[in-house]
């Protein structure tokens, strides 16, 4: 079970922390209204009708500390530490929790996976894909996107659309229109990371960065740096969502 069946089954509920207990080791969770040996805390967007957050990443963590290994591997992190679960800066660690290993994605079989970026904690872009018998892997895909602000995300042909991206420099979560030269690459959305490694565009940095199209197209990445341009946005949190 899951935030969407608190909310289901309450007349009032607010976003924040809820607890969640694992049941039977499928990987399935019940809510709870306080802490117990199997449970978790998750923090629940009631707003948009009960998203439990799974996974999120914070612009500029010191360590830049590439979050693909994170996301594709069998451990969990901060899980229990509910200073963590906001959508906002305020706590600067990487979150992940157990709903992404991979038994328990396919046990809790997810009908929509959303990936939102914040800034100061307001919503500035959201992505829905159709988890409908997805793995913890191939959902982020152009084929499993549901919804976008892009009018020409669905009819492009991205040279990369995968959480795993483009490797040396760690470009994950990325949905990349093209690259041109570092100055005219085009992208929607990346999270770029040095990982001890230079990247040697003029836009990209060493530590962490969120970025995505402040238009409804993709945008050109070196416009982030341009002064009266900027149609490419810079976000201090993205998060994973799964209901």
């Amino acid at each position: 079970h899951s935030c969407r069946q608190i909310y289901e089954n309450r007349d009032s509920v607010a976003n924040g922390v809820y607890y969640l207990r694992a049941r039977g080791g499928s990987g399935s969770h019940q809510s709870l209204h306080g802490s117990g040996s199997h449970a978790i805390p998750a923090f629940c967007d009631f707003d948009s009708g009960g998203l439990t957050m799974v996974f999120k990443v914070v612009a500029n963590l010191s360590t830049s500390e590439d979050v693909y290994p994170l996301w594709a591997s069998n451990d969990t992190l901060n899980e229990n530490q509910t200073s963590v679960l906001t959508p906002n800066a305020s706590n600067l660690q990487l979150y992940k929790n157990s709903l992404v290993l991979p038994s328990n994605w396919r046990a809790f079989q997810p009908q929509e996976v959303h990936v939102v970026a914040y800034v100061d904690g307001i919503e500035q872009l959201r992505l829905v894909f159709d988890g409908h018998l997805s793995t913890y892997l191939d959902w982020f895909s152009q084929e499993r996107l549901a919804f976008s602000p892009y009018t020409d995300l669905k009819s492009s042909s991205p040279n990369f659309f995968s959480i795993e991206g483009h490797n040396s420099p760690a470009r994950r979560f990325f949905i990349s229109h093209y690259y041109n030269g570092c100055s005219n690459d085009h992208l929607w959305f990346l999270i770029g990371q040095g990982g001890g490694i230079l990247d040697s565009c003029p836009w990209a940095t060493p530590f962490t960065q969120i970025l995505y199209s402040k238009r409804n197209t993709s945008a050109r990445a070196q416009e982030i740096g341009d002064s009266g341009l900027q149609t490419l946005g810079r976000a201090d949190v993205m998060a994973v969502f799964v209901r």
